[in-house]
């Protein structure tokens, strides 16, 4: 990662991020590995527009296909995730820098930056996405009555 320009701190939260992939993959039987190798990466191209795409076509480049499938899906999960998938998007989510967060505060202080109709929807659809994977994970996370 530091190698291709993230900072200390990115850095951090992708090891961060790959622990905790790896431990929601072992819920539910997905290949643990996998999850963590892609976690590492998954803001590898941070700063760069549309970084989960940008960092999953270096990936690809390099012959890293399966993780560059996972760090494509990290920001919006898409149909058909595998489980891998799904526990790198819910450990992004779950994580702000390295701390552990709730959904709910996690969501609640990145309402501030949607400043348009289009930003307040991909805010929704990732907060309903986020959530409704906490409980296919088996995560005591609560929506607020206001959410999506």
């Amino acid at each position: 990662l530091r190698a291709a320009g993230a900072s200390a701190a990115v850095a951090d939260h992708c090891a961060a991020a790959a622990d905790l992939a790896r431990a929601l993959c072992a819920k539910v039987g997905g290949d643990g590995n996998l999850a963590f190798r892609a976690a590492a990466l998954h803001d590898i191209a941070k700063g760069c527009p549309d970084h989960p795409r940008t960092g999953a076509d270096w990936l690809r480049a390099v012959g890293w296909d399966a993780e560059a499938d996972i760090v494509a899906r990290h920001q919006d999960l898409g149909p058909d995730a595998s489980a891998e998938a799904k526990a790198v998007y819910l450990a992004d989510k779950l994580l702000r820098g390295t701390e552990r967060v709730s959904l709910a505060a996690r969501f609640a202080a990145s309402l501030e930056k949607c400043t348009t109709p289009e930003a307040r929807a991909a805010h929704d659809r990732r907060a309903a996405e986020a959530f409704r994977l906490a409980a296919e994970f088996h995560l005591q996370e609560t929506a607020p009555e206001n959410s999506c």
